[in-house]
């Protein structure tokens, strides 16, 4: 969630997204989105779950952390 609040202005391109979440790896365009979007599907689960209006927008391989209604990040 922090890198994706970093900055409201700035959507996440996939590849400094893995850099960001997995700082010690090399990134691997045939497998390495796989594992972005497996971290992006178990937080919009715990997102769910935990009844947050939070969500991850994808929109032309641009992503970024948006709320369904008013939502403070502090």
């Amino acid at each position: 969630v922090c890198l994706l609040a970093s900055d409201a202005y700035r959507p996440w391109r996939l590849a400094p997204l893995y850099e960001g979440l997995f700082p010690d790896e090399h990134y691997n365009p045939d497998t390495s989105p796989a594992r972005v979007h497996q971290v992006f599907h178990r937080l919009r689960a715990w997102f769910t779950k935990s009844g947050s209006p939070l969500t991850i927008s994808e929109e032309r391989g641009f992503y970024s952390l948006s709320a369904e209604k008013g939502a403070v990040l502090v």
